[in-house]
């Protein structure tokens, strides 16, 4: 099911954001850049993104599988 990001949403979306990032770009960048990127990810920086903007959340068995946002 594909929604509007709800403000309870914020803590797993920056997981799944961190954890994506993370495995995907591993082999690519030092973790240390990566831990940087993650800053830009937190529970807070997404809740200020969610108000400057649409957000949607895919979502399956009440599991966040997905984020966007324009």
């Amino acid at each position: 099911m594909i929604r509007r990001f709800n403000i309870k949403d914020a803590k797993e979306a920056s997981s799944l954001i961190k954890r994506t990032l993370y495995e995907i770009n591993i082999k690519d960048y030092e973790k240390r850049f990566l831990e940087d990127e993650f800053i830009q990810f937190s529970q807070k920086d997404i809740l200020k993104r969610v108000k400057e903007n649409n957000y949607y959340v895919f979502e399956e068995n009440y599991k966040i599988l997905g984020i966007r946002g324009n």
